[in-house]
């Protein structure tokens, strides 16, 4: 049978530095070799190239970019940060302001010299405008540009398109070229089209990490700081060395930027697995602050390799061969009442509903949630010989006696999740729990029970499955043959990461299924848990791993390619039968789910993240239940109320029936601070107390949020009801003339 190998190992010592490229076999595409003859032909001269009612797509022959421009006011939008109609002589000194390339192009290139495994960027305005060569074609309401880099001799083409309410821009690796010395890795789209001049107070960035985060976009250096995180999370089949911050994945594929009353939204369109989004922000040298999306062009890993006198290097590396399927990002321009990120997340939202991913208003929310945990597996032994056993923290008829009190004492709507159920826990082993509710925990006549108390008591019930990870060779699935394989051509093992030792904790290492067996092991799962009696599954993993595969005969599963459509598919079938609970969700996954648990309520919090806004609720309240995360389980649980409160979120608890001193050696946190009757009465009365507000905003979507200039923070949602959250120190006043305290909120009708 024919293998792609889709990465590298020739090893060439250089310098004391390793040096990998790829090699590969079987039946795979490679790029046409580059063109050196074809001369440049293109318009320097500013074209219309497209045009309808509203706008007028303009070619700018200087820079080989493309501009927006309203017809009626003349408002523009484009590639190149800085006004082409602005001056190009300083009126005091008489000499040319100087632009630079980087923030007049409309492709920036990422190529990797095979020779010395060094990665060189290449700005289009220069390298390929100035020091190369451009050929452009009209396609349909467009210009297709073909940017010849030839300094490394590659050929990178971008389709511009004009639509009703966007531009549209498209690069098909497909019309690529190489030579044999430099690989094309990544390219940047239109990298300051969602960008603001430096140091205005009127301009701002955002940026999709984790709920969502309002870039800050002060001078900070010459450089400025760079940002980067990948849409649906980080490959799980990528080694990751280092995660030294809060780690919150981006989990929406849409970005954007505000100049006072004009602003522009970006949504990667199609192939949003392929990119990473990131931001250039206070750099002094270029004078402007942008966001955009990068395209992993080829699939890559870190490898570790020996170098002399017995060191060790970590190398990226790159697949010989590029991922197939072409990336689109669309551009929205926004003005006026609309140039904020509320109107940002509505046309995410439209966006979704147009294409069918978001369905009519949700018509009944879950103000109450909680997750019951299982048990764990924990050492013991027998006569001296050791053995593991599952310690049950929840028995199945304790988690029937929990919702029974939480329901008469609340008279709220619950949804409960039921996690590691299964053979080996909430610990990573036997593929989807072994498919199996463990006998420790209690029997499946205890669980059909349970199901029909909470279809009777309009209880949302779902039990977990995990559709992804596997530790152990089970349900028909080996470990061997079965499972992923990175671009290093080995077995992927995931491991938790020790930020504390700055080091991976070997026990806790898992497999991932391979990717063309996703829908066989789902499969599995329906035609085995029909006579469960379930009226809900929770698909954590596969609603937030997002990962590539190397193990397959295709290179369609390299930078995590189709895994919305994959997993969207595989909800579609459970959905038939079941509704679904996802967690900490992508939006693909998200938007098809019935509810989704543990919704981000902060961003990553890096350094040039001004503040964190509720984005994530925005684009999906109303439509989609939401909880916030874990209350009982925060590190500050009245602030993670408020932003249960700020962005209509249901409340959330992380529950056991009993403590176990046997947990301590648990490699996670859950099982601290969850004991329900230590946490009861304060479920109960916090439940009750926000009863009328979540009955007043049931189904109702969020219109508009914003960070009022006494630092208070108001919630509009479509019927009207609004809410006020207020973080800082002190009382503040709220615009209807309540008193909000220090970390406290008001609502009204």
């Amino acid at each position: 049978m024919k293998k792609i190998i889709c990465l590298v190992l020739s090893v060439v010592l250089l310098i004391g530095m390793v040096c990998i490229t790829g090699w590969t076999t079987g039946d795979i595409w490679s790029p046409e070799a580059f063109d050196e003859k074809t001369p440049s032909k293109y318009n320097k001269k500013d074209e219309v190239v497209a045009s309808n009612d509203n706008y007028d797509l303009v070619w700018r022959g200087a820079d080989g970019t493309v501009d927006l421009i309203e017809k009626e006011t003349g408002n523009r939008w484009g590639v190149t940060a800085r006004d082409p109609e602005a001056p190009t002589v300083n009126p005091d000194t008489g000499m040319p302001i100087k632009t630079m390339p980087e923030i007049s192009s409309a492709i920036v290139l990422d190529a990797l010299d095979m020779y010395n495994n060094q990665i060189s960027q290449h700005f289009s305005a220069v390298a390929a405008v100035k020091n190369g060569r451009v050929v452009t074609e009209k396609i349909e309401n467009g210009i297709r540009v073909y940017y010849y880099f030839n300094q490394v001799q590659i050929r990178i083409v971008a389709d511009f398109v004009l639509h009703d309410n966007r531009v549209t821009v498209t690069v098909d690796p497909k019309l690529m070229q190489e030579n044999d010395k430099y690989r094309a890795v990544a390219v940047k789209i239109a990298p300051y089209w969602c960008a603001n001049q430096n140091d205005d107070s009127e301009a701002y960035l955002f940026y999709p990490s984790g709920s969502g985060a309002i870039v800050n976009n002060t001078t900070i250096s010459s450089a400025g700081i760079v940002y980067e995180s990948q849409v649906y999370g980080s490959d799980a089949a990528m080694l990751q060395d280092t995660q030294e911050t809060t780690t919150k994945e981006v989990r929406l594929p849409v970005y954007g930027a505000v100049n006072g009353n004009l602003g522009a939204v970006a949504i990667i369109e199609d192939n949003a697995e392929a990119a990473t989004i990131g931001v250039k922000a206070g750099s002094g040298s270029l004078g402007f602050s942008g966001v955009y999306t990068k395209f992993d062009l080829r699939g890559h890993s870190t490898n570790a390799v020996q170098t002399m006198n017995n060191g060790s290097s970590r190398q990226e590396v790159y697949a010989i061969s590029p991922a197939e399927k072409p990336i689109t990002v669309g551009f929205y321009p926004l003005k006026d009442e609309k140039a904020n990120y509320s109107a940002m997340a509505e046309t995410y939202r439209n966006y979704l509903k147009e294409n069918g991913a978001l369905k009519e208003n949700v018509k009944e929310e879950s103000p109450l949630n909680v997750t019951f945990l299982g048990g764990v597996m924990i050492d013991k032994s027998f006569l001296g010989v050791p053995y593991k056993d599952l310690v049950a923290a929840t028995p199945i008829d304790k988690a029937q006696e929990i919702l029974t009190e939480l329901h008469d004492k609340t008279g709220s709507k619950i949804s409960a999740k039921l996690l590691g159920f299964g053979s080996t826990g909430v610990e990573y082993g036997n593929y989807a729990g072994g498919i199996t509710l463990h006998k420790n925990i209690g029997s499946k006549k205890q669980l059909a029970a349970l199901a029909d108390y909470s279809k009777n008591n309009n209880i949302d019930l779902y039990y977990d499955f995990d559709l992804i990870r596997l530790k152990n060779a089970s349900s028909g699935f080996s470990t061997t043959f079965d499972v992923a394989y990175s671009s290093l051509l080995k077995i992927t093992t995931v491991y938790k990461y020790n930020a504390a030792s700055r080091s991976y904790e070997e026990e806790t290492g898992y497999k991932l299924l391979k990717r063309e067996l996703l829908d066989k092991g789902a499969n599995k799962v329906l035609g085995k848990i029909k006579k469960w009696g379930l009226g809900g599954v929770s698909l954590e993993s596969l609603s937030q791993i997002a990962y590539s595969d190397c193990s397959t005969e295709t290179t369609e599963y390299m930078t995590k390619g189709y895994m919305a459509k994959d997993v969207t598919e595989i909800i579609g079938k459970f959905k038939e039968n079941y509704k679904v609970a996802g967690e900490d969700a992508n939006a693909y996954a998200a938007a098809a789910s019935d509810i989704v648990f543990n919704t981000p309520s902060v961003s990553a919090q890096e350094r040039i993240f001004k503040y964190d806004i509720p984005f994530y609720q925005i684009v999906f309240k109303g439509y989609v239940p939401l909880t916030c995360e874990s209350l009982n389980l925060s590190s500050n649980p009245k602030r993670e109320l408020l932003t249960a409160v700020e962005a209509g979120s249901g409340l959330n608890y992380t529950l056991i029936s009993k403590y176990y001193n046997e947990f301590i050696d648990y490699h996670g946190y859950l099982f601290f601070g969850s004991q329900y009757s230590d946490i009861a009465d304060s479920i109960i009365a916090t439940s009750n107390e926000l009863a009328d507000y979540y009955k007043a905003i049931n189904g109702s979507e969020i219109v508009s949020h914003t960070v009022l200039d006494s630092g208070l923070r108001e919630t509009v949602y479509a019927n009207g009801v609004k809410a006020y959250v207020n973080y800082t120190d002190a009382s503040i006043a709220a615009p209807n003339g309540d008193t909000v305290e220090s970390y406290g909120y008001v609502w009204e009708k």
